[in-house]
């Protein structure tokens, strides 16, 4: 096989970047890999999906593969980074339907990038407003500042 992962240094830290053919890119459909993804690059604590990157939808686009969105609700309510706190809480998990790439190239990125982020976000709003916290974050927010 001829693609691997390399370890590289970014300006302010490493990462993984992923060199080879086409051919040989292991997304394609002909090695049935499935490849799971965050377009988001991290997740944000505020009511809106950060914007996505552009990898995933590389690797999508030159592969010819369709996109599967899943969405998770948001987990403010019971995880905060900047407090390390980590309640207990729930979040809904809903998968869409696969967007085919079927045809498009590198120019109908910018329109697939968009149309993925509209979906899912439209869910990610319906979702988070339905989930339940036990145990409110905010209350514990408080409590610390």
């Amino acid at each position: 096989m001829d693609s691997a992962y390399t370890q590289t240094t970014g300006a302010d830290r490493p990462y993984v970047q992923m060199t080879g053919t086409s051919d040989a890119n292991p997304s394609s459909a002909s090695h049935g890999v499935k490849l799971w993804v965050f377009p988001e690059g991290t997740r944000s604590m505020s009511d809106e999906m950060l914007p996505f990157k552009k990898g995933a939808f590389h690797l999508a686009v030159e592969g010819q593969l369709p996109i599967l969105p899943i969405v998770y609700s948001s987990y403010r309510g019971f995880l905060s980074h900047p407090c390390k706190i980590f309640n207990p809480g729930h979040i809904i998990v809903t998968c869409l339907p696969p967007i085919s790439t079927k045809g498009m190239t590198k120019a109908d990125m910018p329109y697939l990038m968009e149309e993925v982020r509209s979906q899912m976000m439209e869910v990610y709003t319906k979702t988070s407003s339905q989930v339940h916290h036990p145990w409110p974050l905010a209350e514990s927010v408080k409590k610390q500042r």
